[in-house]
């Protein structure tokens, strides 16, 4: 947050994160609540009333989360990496570990669940131990009235992801069976953390800079187009790598008892792909405080949801609920990116030519996953077909000038 920067504003920075929580913090307490009392609901709704307790456990996550120290972002936010690197690092590390030792304690569910309390604890203790200053709660009401509104929207648009993620779960495990839901939810795994990995190192590169410059349009402008130009080249890479390696993948780590995940996975990629060039505008909307931009991108993806339920109720295939989520991050870019023009002006030509050259890339891409159905072969995605995509991504690719442009060595 930008204006903590002595211990006074640091503390009030602290203070007002606990609700509303910040850029980097999910909707804390009071998505903890809103988590407590979903719980018995949405364990009948997902067919397991006797783990009502686990669903209200889960509250306890964004609770945790709430004290972290700010500190490593301020440092982030100022090119110091390293502290950050090295928390995440951490309690990730803690994550895996744990959840090495769980292996011989439980042999179901619990496992996982009880890696998730191990990461979020080291998580924030791992933030307090790292972070330079000491962690204190104080009041400003000129640092909270704009804390909280930058905040607000982030913590509706944090249950708002919460409502997507587990919308289409809850489709799956309602309508068609809970093995349906164990194949959609690895390979919707399997695809999510490689594309949130890239779309959130970019982030963390282009949005200092971003607020650096947001006072100069004649230096923002071609920053913003940069930035959003760079999520979309790695959409772009999103989607081709898991319509080339998604079914392999899946079959080399989960054997052919999944390989209905890895038939949905060259599908899904085409979904990350989106969501990762929709990570654009939302990078650069929050640069310049403007966080109600991501939060109605993803009211679009949200809108999607009854279509899904629409679809599979009548007999549609799981697919289906892929095929409707990908036009729901279609719909939410498209959102992004005019609400992002309307509020700060044009961000260039090149920024709407790149969009075109984005989905004719990843049309290409549908058009692959299609029309080829990949088989038990180790690689098996790696066929001659792919010429045709390949050519189109690159060329996709090469025609956003200005991410060409910023390559070293070239100019034009």
């Amino acid at each position: 947050m930008k204006q903590a920067e002595t211990r006074d504003e640091s503390a009030a920075a602290h203070a007002a994160a606990l609700p509303a929580g910040t850029a980097r913090r999910d909707a804390v307490l009071l998505g903890g609540l809103a988590l407590l009392l979903i719980a018995v609901p949405y364990a009948g709704a997902m067919n397991t009333p006797d783990l009502v307790w686990a669903y209200q456990a889960m509250a306890l996550v964004p609770v945790l989360r709430s004290f972290s120290h700010l500190g490593l972002h301020v440092a982030q936010r100022d090119g110091g990496f390293a502290p950050y690197v090295l928390w995440t690092v951490g309690f990730e590390a803690a994550a895996l570990a744990s959840l090495a030792a769980f292996y011989f304690v439980f042999d179901d569910w619990r496992m996982g669940f009880a890696t998730i309390f191990v990461q979020q604890t080291a998580f924030l203790v791992l933030s307090h131990v790292i972070s330079p200053g000491p962690y204190r709660l104080g009041w400003d009401p000129v640092i909270v009235r704009r804390a909280l509104a930058f905040g607000l929207p982030l913590m509706v648009n944090g249950l708002v992801m919460y409502a997507i993620v587990n919308g289409d779960r809850f489709i799956i495990a309602n309508q068609i069976g809970l093995e349906a839901l164990a194949a959609f939810s690895i390979a919707f795994s399997m695809s999510l953390i490689p594309a949130s990995i890239l779309a959130r190192a970019a982030q963390y590169v282009f949005m200092p800079g971003l607020a650096r410059v947001q006072d100069s349009p004649e230096h923002f402008v071609p920053a913003a187009a940069l930035a959003l130009q760079c999520q979309m080249a790695l959409g772009v890479a999103v989607a081709l790598g898991f319509a080339v390696a998604g079914y392999p993948l899946i079959v080399m780590l989960y054997g052919q008892t999944y390989a209905e995940a890895g038939l949905l996975l060259g599908w899904m990629g085409l979904q990350q792909g989106l969501r990762s060039a929709r990570e654009g505008p939302s990078t650069v909307a929050m640069s310049r405080a403007a966080t109600g931009i991501p939060l109605w991108a993803n009211m679009a993806r949200l809108a999607a949801l009854p279509f899904a339920f629409w679809a599979v109720a009548a007999g549609g295939p799981l697919l289906a609920v892929v095929w409707i989520a990908a036009l729901g991050e279609l719909a939410g870019f498209g959102v992004a990116l005019a609400l992002l023009t309307r509020r700060f002006g044009p961000l260039g030509r090149g920024t709407w030519i790149s969009a075109v050259l984005f989905l004719a890339a990843l049309a290409a891409v549908a058009a692959h996953v299609a029309l080829h159905a990949p088989g038990p072969g180790a690689f098996e995605g790696l066929s001659w077909t792919l010429a045709g995509p390949l050519l189109v991504c690159a060329a996709a690719v090469w025609g956003m000038g200005d991410l060409r442009r910023a390559v070293p060595g070239r100019s034009a």
